[in-house]
């Protein structure tokens, strides 16, 4: 099981968001397998942590999320444009 999380932020309001980092020539989809990892990656952060607080999936990429039917699993995303075109 991969293990590594690339950015975690802790918001005042207590939610933590694990964030994702995905270059891709084209909108990232999520497959059912990797949504699988997610959650497997959600349920290790919380045993190891012994987290309390709510989590939530930050994807950080080059040209968002497609639409996909695990793309629900995903809280928010930033994309290349919301990074350098704001």
């Amino acid at each position: 099981m991969q293990r590594q999380i690339d950015m975690i932020i802790e918001r005042a309001d207590r939610l933590i968001h694990l964030c994702e980092m995905k270059f891709s020539q084209k909108a990232f989809n999520i497959s059912g397998d990797y949504e699988k990892k997610l959650r497997d990656r959600m349920w290790l952060f919380d045993t190891r942590t012994k987290n309390k607080k709510p989590l939530v999936h930050t994807f950080i990429t080059t040209f968002g999320l497609g639409e996909g039917k695990h793309h629900s699993i995903v809280h928010s995303e930033v994309t290349m444009d919301d990074l350098f075109n704001s």
